[in-house]
């Protein structure tokens, strides 16, 4: 009888290791998303939600990163935790290059639904993203990764041919003072957006126009492209430079 019993407690030890090393869970560690959406909608935010779950008897502070493996160029990602939703540039919540640090805390045995939003700006496309999340006094021993993958199409038919998209495209890009756009004929209107995509300036279209950006400050912009329907035929970026010392 006693023999049983040990071989039943080492059998269980690998077990129970286990579980009292898992102090971090989630909902899953691959989550996988597919959209179809009107992305004439240039606020658009999609959202891929990780549940994070305190599994000790502690109050955990938590430091998360997210890492872009790979995205379309127009995409942007913003993490939301139970302090702030951060702007799209910010990769983590405790960060010394950007003298952040604010802790995502969870409470003993509670949960928190993460959020990674998805703003694609108008493009379609597939994107791979990855979240880590660290105890904030053992910075070198990861808890767990989440690997996030999103797939957004549009739901709105395009005027365009694929062949004809390929051909639409800023010029000059860098620009200095103004720009122009190729094969525009089926182009109703111009919108310039900054790179948080907030919409500071937009054009009436016509067939050879030109577009005045001389008074923009340096920087990345996104250019949408939308036809007299008001749905977006493309958007691209625009690099924006200042002649002045």
């Amino acid at each position: 009888m006693k023999k049983n019993i040990l071989f039943l407690i080492i059998l269980f030890l690998p077990f129970l290791g286990k579980t009292q090393d898992s102090v971090l869970l989630v909902s899953s560690t691959m989550i996988t998303e597919s959209f179809s959406e009107d992305l004439s909608d240039l606020a658009l935010r999609l959202e891929l939600k990780v549940d994070v779950i305190n599994n000790s008897a502690d109050t955990l502070k938590l430091k998360w990163e997210r890492r872009v493996i790979q995205q379309p160029e127009n995409w942007q990602t913003q993490g939301c935790d139970n302090n702030a939703c951060y702007l799209p540039l910010v990769d983590s919540n405790y960060d010394e290059d950007t003298q952040l640090f604010e802790p995502f805390v969870l409470p003993p045995d509670s949960n928190f639904v993460f959020t990674l939003y998805l703003l694609p700006n108008g493009q379609e496309g597939s994107g791979n993203f990855q979240l880590d999340f660290y105890k904030i006094d053992q910075l070198d021993s990861l808890l767990t990764t989440v690997d996030l993958s999103a797939t957004v199409k549009s739901s709105v038919t395009n005027t365009y041919s694929q062949s004809e998209l390929n051909h639409i495209y800023i010029f000059p890009n860098p620009v200095a003072n103004y720009f122009r756009i190729t094969n525009d004929s089926k182009i109703d209107q111009v919108v310039i957006r900054n790179i948080l995509g907030r919409r500071i300036r937009s054009f009436d279209a016509y067939s050879g126009a030109t577009y005045n950006v001389f008074d923009l400050p340096q920087g990345i912009y996104l250019v949408s492209l939308l036809d007299d329907t008001n749905t977006v035929i493309k958007t691209m970026r625009l690099s924006k430079y200042s002649l002045r010392p």
